[in-house]
């Protein structure tokens, strides 16, 4: 008998486990889309992890680019005084496109515009996970579809106003006075740094601003084209660059600390895949982060058999397709990447420079990324991102409302919590809090409760101070 029942109670807990695995037969009762800033796509998934009751999560990735393009969450709410009341137990999918980076958090945000994402559903992510996701331990889906529908919030590395000029992808108009149709937030800080191939360590022990911008910048007479400028050792070897694309704010973030843009009436312009020598110097842009940190990987050690890289986006197409190069590896790369994106997973064949003497990582590895010197404002690359959604009908679309509007209230302010990001359950690398949003540094360690000292309340173009 007691078997028997010591039976029943395992099949009990079984079927409770199943009714809270979140499949994509499942309706949700929230879901909110947010589009936009890849370099924060790690932090969503985090912040959505630590919002789930244990066990409930799933992970969806878009096939296509393995996640980089776009994911989605989706899990049972937990049920403390953590989250509104309007959202305890409620299942809630999240979905989150990082395509293009940072603008598509603003101008279709403010102007309603429809953008494509993964599907969650059984027919685009079948009827079982494929694996596990590295970042939260949730099961992992894969999903081959794509549906389109217009984003709820967005989210870019650098205020909405920042994307315009050169930070603006090709076709695109700045957003203008649709930008009144936003609610914006700065929610967090977040350092950015130059990155260099692994082969290139033992040669650069140190990068200076003006060395990157000479290197990332347009070329006034080609002399920084070739890494001998840079060091002896490399002389007859190309400078080859993975960048960020137009629209993205990285890219933005980079174009105003290294080039002055839109801030002074003497901007430079950054290097652009028209600059590109044929066998020689070389520019592709990027449209995420996860891009760019495989372009780093084919620089080193060439692109796939059969495959090319496109220079305007980063992705591998067949041999011959139009806009793309084949890459020999054996080269040497510079890029830019922000410290919440660092290369720890299998084929991130880049690392973390310092920085005019400044080290961002622990113990100067180049791969743990470490808040101490940003926090302090001893490094001094930080933006400050922004956190916008609709706060009136546009085209017909009404604003997010009710149980969304709450969803997108709480990741605000989760997201801008240095205790919940800074947790060592729940770890966010790179990103700091910020003192206008009322966190004050506790003068212990910068990781475990990052707290940027630094202040520009959402101005790019202000030199920030030091408030503590």
């Amino acid at each position: 008998m007691k078997k028997l029942q010591t039976l029943t109670a395992a099949c009990a807990l079984a079927v409770a486990g199943q009714a809270f695995a979140l499949a994509p037969t499942t309706t949700p009762d929230v879901t909110l889309f947010i589009s936009g800033s890849s370099a924060l796509q790690l932090v969503i998934g985090q912040l959505a992890n630590g919002m789930m009751q244990a066990g409930t999560l799933d992970v969806y990735y878009d096939s296509a680019s393995n996640g980089s393009n776009s994911r989605a969450y989706f899990g049972t709410m937990k049920t403390d005084s953590s989250i509104p009341t309007a959202l305890q137990g409620k299942k809630v999918l999240i979905i989150n496109r990082a395509q293009g980076g940072s603008i598509y958090g603003v101008n279709p945000v403010a102007q309603a515009t429809a953008l494509s994402h993964l599907d969650v559903s059984a027919s685009s992510c079948g009827t079982a996970a494929t694996g596990t996701d590295a970042t939260t331990g949730a099961p992992l889906w894969t999903c081959s579809g794509t549906v389109s529908t217009v984003p709820d919030g967005g989210v870019s590395d650098v205020e909405p106003a920042m994307f315009q000029g050169i930070n603006l992808p090709s076709g695109w108009a700045a957003a203008g006075a649709s930008l009144n149709n936003l609610s914006v937030h700065s929610t967090l800080a977040a350092p950015f740094a130059i990155i260099l191939t692994n082969n290139l360590k033992p040669y650069l022990p140190n990068i200076t601003k003006m060395q990157a911008a000479s290197l990332l910048g347009a070329q006034i007479n080609g002399t920084y084209q070739d890494w001998g400028a840079i060091s002896a050792s490399l002389a007859g070897n190309p400078v080859m660059i993975c960048r960020r694309s137009p629209g993205s704010g990285t890219q933005a973030s980079t174009n105003n600390f290294l080039f002055g843009f839109p801030c002074s009436k003497t901007q430079l312009n950054p290097a652009t895949p028209g600059d590109s020598v044929p066998g020689g110097f070389t520019v592709i842009e990027n449209d995420s982060s996860g891009k760019l940190g495989k372009c780093m990987d084919y620089v080193q050690n060439g692109t796939p058999a059969g495959q090319a890289i496109d220079v305007n986006n980063g992705s591998l197409v067949p041999i011959g397709s139009p806009n793309s190069i084949t890459l020999p590896g054996g080269q040497y790369g510079i890029g830019i990447m922000g410290l919440d994106y660092p290369p720890t997973k299998a084929g991130d064949l880049y690392f973390y420079q310092t920085f005019d003497g400044t080290s961002i990582t622990k113990n100067n590895d180049g791969v743990t990324p470490d808040l101490t010197n940003p926090a302090n404002g001893v490094y001094g690359w930080v933006s400050e991102n922004g956190y916008q959604w609709r706060n009136t009908t546009v085209n017909g679309v009404a604003p997010p409302a009710g149980a969304q509007l709450a969803l997108l209230q709480l990741i605000q302010v989760r997201a801008g919590d240095p205790a919940v990001f800074g947790s060592t359950s729940l770890p966010v690398p790179g990103v700091m809090g910020l003192i206008e949003n009322g966190y004050t540094p506790t003068g212990t360690d910068a990781n475990a409760y990052p707290v940027w000292k630094g202040l520009t309340n959402s101005d790019s173009c202000r030199s920030p101070q030091l408030y503590f």
